[in-house]
């Protein structure tokens, strides 16, 4: 597994998940907000980002199971791969068009994780790490 290519992979998938969320966030409809307990709240667009993002990971790496914020492929128990997925991480900035919301994935191999890459929409900085290397802006 070479986790430099595969993070490369990951980084150009959440620059396009944030600019499928910027376009999201013009037209986006309060009233569809759904609120999953106090002060959390997910919308269609959360869920829309989180399909997206989950059909890609699974092309990148079949094998690998799931850990998803609204719940998409939670199939990871027992699995060595597992990806960790938060489809818009500040959903309440998202709502109330503040910055900052971002997407955020991780990869686990045997419960240690092993790459992350963290995309911040709005000013459109990119993070990432892989085990064993720098972490990078």
């Amino acid at each position: 597994m070479n986790l430099n290519h595969l993070v490369a992979n990951v980084r150009l998938l959440t620059l396009e998940a944030c600019a499928r969320l910027r376009q999201a966030r013009r037209s986006f409809r309060r009233e569809s907000v759904e609120r999953k307990s106090a002060h959390d709240f997910v919308s269609y667009v959360d869920k829309q980002s989180e399909a997206f993002i989950v059909e890609r990971l699974r092309a990148l790496l079949p094998e690998a199971g799931f850990v998803a914020e609204e719940g998409t492929g939670a199939e990871a128990q027992g699995r060595q791969w597992t990806w960790l997925v938060d489809p818009l991480d500040g959903t309440t900035n998202f709502i109330h068009d503040h910055a900052p919301y971002c997407v955020s994935i991780a990869l686990r191999r045997d419960g240690q994780t092993v790459l992350g890459v963290v995309g911040e929409c709005v000013t459109g900085e990119l993070y990432w790490a892989v085990e064993n290397g720098p972490a990078m802006l």
